[in-house]
């Protein structure tokens, strides 16, 4: 990690919630998972979890990943969460008769509620994540969790429910609830993350979703810029690429990305940062050498 980020990541507060998206394939659950790891040496107790529809965690651990964390390393938590489980656990701490608790779980017709209301998990998933800092719920303690969140457009629509329920119940239980979660998100609490890569159709809907999260939470993202290789193409560079069959390619690749980095800090991307940068770098100088 660099110094910048290190020096970031010390004046974080002493209970930190991170939101990692970006358009599907850019490595987003790898960002994430280095993100908690990190957190995880610095001595921080930190969860790290995703949506269950789109599971991914799973492979990077080799681990068959449930509702319930499971510790791979010293202060670091990995679970995957659904809808359902979110709601279920808010129902069993609420109801505190236990013949209720069966009768609501043995209902078909609450449970079909469930899997078809409008935005229902959705809230669950971020009323969950939001609990220990609204004091709701079971027990959630950890200094950091870091949600591998939706790709763009799903995180979008993840984002903007609680404003859109807030719209249509502002008073009562849900209304409540709805604006607790939403002071939260747009507290100095909370951090969104984009992950990215030097292309132009990704750095475009980077830009667009960068906009979409400080207009709807007046929250400022973090650029997290994967599979870039940060190299000069100098004119010896270009000589020795010449002997290889795939030298061109990668040549033209290299002078792209650079382009594309530097239409990035044209438009103000803020906070770019490649933990991939040196990874890369070394790799082309042992494979070109």
């Amino acid at each position: 990690m660099s110094l910048k980020f290190s020096k970031w990541f010390n004046h974080l507060p002493p209970k930190s919630l991170h939101f990692f998206t970006g358009k599907g394939g850019v490595g987003k659950s790898t960002m994430a998972t280095l993100f908690a790891q990190y957190s995880a040496s610095m001595g921080r107790r930190t969860l790290l979890m995703e949506y269950v529809e789109t599971p991914q965690l799973n492979s990077i651990f080799h681990h068959e990943l449930g509702y319930l964390p499971w510790s791979p390393s010293k202060n670091l938590c990995v679970s995957s969460w659904n809808g359902k489980d979110c709601v279920d656990e808010y129902i069993a701490h609420s109801i505190k008769l236990k013949i209720l608790q069966q009768l609501f779980d043995r209902s078909k017709a609450l449970k079909a509620l469930i899997n078809t209301a409008p935005s229902l998990k959705e809230i669950a998933i971020l009323g969950k994540l939001t609990s220990a800092q609204r004091s709701i719920g079971p027990d959630f303690d950890y200094d950091v969790i870091v949600f591998d969140a939706p790709a763009t457009g799903h995180f979008v629509s993840l984002i903007e429910v609680p404003q859109a329920l807030y719209n249509i119940a502002s008073v009562g239980p849900m209304g409540t609830h709805t604006k607790n979660i939403l002071e939260v998100l747009k507290s100095k609490i909370c951090n969104f993350h984009i992950v990215a890569s030097p292309e132009f159709l990704v750095i475009d809907e980077v830009l667009k979703l960068r906009s979409t999260i400080e207009s709807t939470l007046n929250q400022e993202s973090k650029i997290w810029l994967n599979m870039f290789m940060n190299i000069e193409v100098s004119e010896a560079l270009k000589e020795k690429l010449k002997l290889h069959l795939w030298g061109q390619t990668l040549c033209n690749k290299l002078i792209n990305q650079r382009k594309l980095v530097q239409i990035a800090e044209f438009v103000k991307i803020p906070h770019v940062m490649s933990l991939s940068k040196s990874i890369h770098q070394l790799s082309l100088e042992d494979l070109i050498l």
